[in-house]
């Protein structure tokens, strides 16, 4: 069954971030581009074919265009980006039930346990070590590599926490791959936000 996609640019406080889903569920989010000024922003929203919302734009326009899983994907976004701290949306329900990607987004066994775990395990404001995930999916410290893999493959960047996961070193390391800046942005909002929102944080029993 071939999928009616729908894209949209979310303009955020960190990049251009690009967002794709069907009536089924999500089909990826990604980067698009490092927003450096508005002048940018303006010029890429009027010269390209996939439209582009600030976080704020995206309050007032036509919802009746978009599936639902981009439309509550773009409200957790909004949140995200605000000084509310965690947002409500519960993605580890969503992905413990297959209910978070596009049935077509096919992942690996390996890749959905560990996104479930990093979810479960790693919470808003948190950091955990890329050996400390593989002892929560493997049972033992010795598939941190394999962790690697699966986070420089997460279809859905910062909605599946990839950037909570640091060096044993301390070092924050890499995100998608490659050396960023914006790992250590992600980090600090959340940590910023968590220690001045006590009264929003939720805690998950198991």
């Amino acid at each position: 069954m071939n999928c009616e996609t729908k894209q949209i640019n979310l303009s955020t406080p960190i990049c251009l971030i690009e967002l794709s889903s069907c009536t089924r569920g999500l089909h990826s989010i990604k980067r698009r581009i490092r927003l450096e000024s508005l002048e940018q922003e303006k010029t890429i929203s009027t010269n390209q074919l996939i439209p582009c919302y600030r976080l704020d734009e995206t309050l007032m326009f036509d919802k009746n265009k978009y599936p639902d899983s981009l439309l509550q994907a773009i409200h957790w976004f909004r949140q995200y980006f605000s000084n509310d701290g965690q947002p409500d949306l519960d993605v580890y329900d969503l992905m413990e039930k297959s209910q978070l990607l596009c049935p077509q987004i096919q992942l690996t066994d390996f890749a959905h346990k560990t996104y479930l775990q990093l979810l479960k395990n790693v919470r808003y404001g948190q950091r955990s070590t890329y050996g400390e995930l593989s002892e929560m999916v493997m049972g033992n410290n010795r598939g941190a590599r394999a962790i690697g893999t699966a986070m420089k493959n997460n279809p859905l960047m910062i909605m599946i926490p990839c950037h909570r996961l640091v060096q044993k070193s301390g070092n924050i390391g890499k995100y998608g791959g490659e050396e960023d800046s914006m790992k250590q942005w992600l980090l600090d909002h959340e940590q910023d936000n968590d220690r001045n929102q006590p009264e929003r944080k939720k805690q998950r029993e198991f």
